[in-house]
């Protein structure tokens, strides 16, 4: 009878230890998926930025004339210390993962190796937190000597939107120097002295001026609508710098160049404008 009981009970109580070790096993699994989880959270940020810091280095680098001259040795040195600290937080949080999930996959998460793990979890968290704090440290000073340096990437995409808002300010301007053109004919004819006559080919002399202006106007304007054009249908998502040492873009040169050009033509063009109101009033 004894021996009975004894072969039923046995049976319960392995049952029972078995449960009780896949609730510890399923407790642990738990655990270490949020605990992976809450250094995963840390670490993005860190990731997104190093990654976004290390494309405009290289890209900043490739332009780059001379690396040796400011700020260039620093930018490259805080750029080592982000990469050092990025490497340090992944590698941490996937030697810790890789370590859990052998553990839990080996059936051995006892009562004494949870809270073994748990003690790491916390210093894990302690120096992922550390490290963040440093090359967030590292990132907002490399951002500083950016602007302190006025280093600016400009993309294509960018670049020809800027073209267009100032391309249609300017055409505003050469739509001004057809009305002033027409006004000033008018008011000339109001006059009405003979066309053929000296006095009148002295007074249109500057609205003269004013129409070979304009036309010289407009095909700079026309100049600029092929290059925005262009930058438009080129790649979005590259472009160019401006900053020390680094290399000008000829086109991006002759393209600003013509802007100065609308400006000063626009000052030659009231010049004139003024010329032929100062002779229509006499």
């Amino acid at each position: 009878m004894k021996k009975q009981l004894s072969s039923l009970i046995f049976p319960f109580i392995l049952l029972f230890v078995l449960a009780a070790c896949n609730s510890n096993i399923e407790a642990f699994q738990q655990w270490s998926k949020a605990e992976d989880a809450s250094l995963m959270e840390k670490e993005l940020t860190l990731l997104g930025q190093h990654t976004q810091v290390l494309e405009f280095h290289k890209m900043m680098l490739m332009e780059c004339t001379d690396q040796k001259q400011k700020p260039y040795p620093r930018m490259n040195a805080l750029l080592d210390s982000m990469t050092i600290l990025r490497s340090q937080v992944q590698s941490r949080r996937m030697d810790l993962k890789k370590e859990r999930s052998q553990l839990w996959e080996a059936g051995k998460a006892s009562k004494n190796r949870f809270e073994e793990e748990k003690n790491k979890a916390e210093e894990a968290q302690k120096q992922t937190s550390l490290d963040t704090a440093a090359f967030r440290q590292h990132y907002n000073n490399y951002q500083s000597l950016v602007e302190e340096n006025g280093i600016v990437f400009i993309s294509h995409a960018t670049y020809a939107d800027s073209l267009l808002d100032r391309l249609i300010q300017w055409e505003d301007s050469l739509e001004y120097q057809g009305g002033s053109i027409a006004q000033s004919k008018r008011r000339l004819d109001d006059l009405g002295m003979k066309k053929s006559s000296g006095l009148y080919l002295d007074y249109y002399q500057p609205i003269s001026q004013m129409q070979l202006i304009h036309k010289e106007f407009q095909g700079m304007l026309v100049g600029l609508e092929n290059a925005h054009s262009r930058y438009l249908t080129a790649r979005p998502d590259e472009g160019f710098f401006y900053g020390p040492y680094l290399v000008d873009r000829p086109d991006v040169l002759t393209t600003e160049g013509i802007f100065d050009r609308l400006d000063s033509t626009m000052q030659r063009f009231r010049v004139e404008e003024e010329k032929a109101w100062l002779k229509i009033r006499r």
